[in-house]
């Protein structure tokens, strides 16, 4: 069985991300720098032989910019899913990364950070927001979908955000949601069963992200 290929990769330098604000899901623009990340990317990606039969994309403005510029190496245009769009963040949403780590909100991340896996996967950040496990079912059936379309044996590029990419990574591989950090146009890449949704995926490659038990630098 020649098993389907989906590489999920966040999107590019946005203006928000220039200024260390958190977006959540803000609809902020991709930044001139998140353009030239993106067109990097696509050069990279071709020099590994990856191209792609099909790119799904984040219906948000920052990712879908990435994704048009990635798609278009392989003549594609991408497909908008909202499954794959950033989790709301509540009232963190606006603010400057310094205060969200600041001591006002500090009690939360070591609260979560101490918490056993299994429950903080089931737990948000706040109460009404998705829990890493929410996030991760949508995001993972959503490329699932898109595998199932393209068949076995094609490859599908996935842009998504990071909070999603920290929950598939946590739900599916068991890292430590707190501990993992990424770069923008951070990747990672799944090998799965394009005839049977109810295997897990295996994680075959990673670029730009790190994984630690502590409270990571996002």
């Amino acid at each position: 069985l020649k098993m389907a290929r989906v590489v999920i990769c966040r999107h590019g330098t946005s203006l928000w991300n220039l200024e260390k604000r958190w977006q959540g899901e803000k609809d902020i623009d991709l930044a001139p720098e998140g353009e030239e990340q993106a067109h990097k990317q696509a050069e990279q990606f071709t020099e590994l032989g990856i191209h792609f039969n099909a790119v799904h994309s984040t219906d948000l403005k920052r990712g879908y910019r990435t994704a048009e510029i990635l798609a278009a190496t392989d003549g594609l245009a991408p497909v908008a899913d909202a499954r794959l769009r950033e989790c709301s963040l509540g009232v963190w949403e606006g603010m400057h990364r310094n205060e969200i780590k600041g001591p006002q909100y500090a009690h939360i991340f070591e609260r979560l950070n101490a918490m056993p896996h299994e429950e903080r996967i089931h737990t948000a950040y706040f109460d009404g927001l998705e829990t890493p496990f929410d996030m991760a079912t949508r995001a993972r059936a959503a490329a699932m979908d898109a595998i199932q379309t393209c068949g076995s044996g094609s490859c599908v590029l996935i842009i998504t955000h990071s909070t999603i990419m920290e929950a598939l990574l946590a739900v599916e591989h068991g890292h430590h949601f707190e501990g993992i950090s990424m770069r923008n146009l951070a990747w990672f890449e799944w090998a799965i069963d394009a005839n049977d949704s109810s295997q897990p995926p295996v994680l075959t490659r990673t670029d730009g992200i790190t994984f630690s038990d502590c409270i990571g630098l996002k």
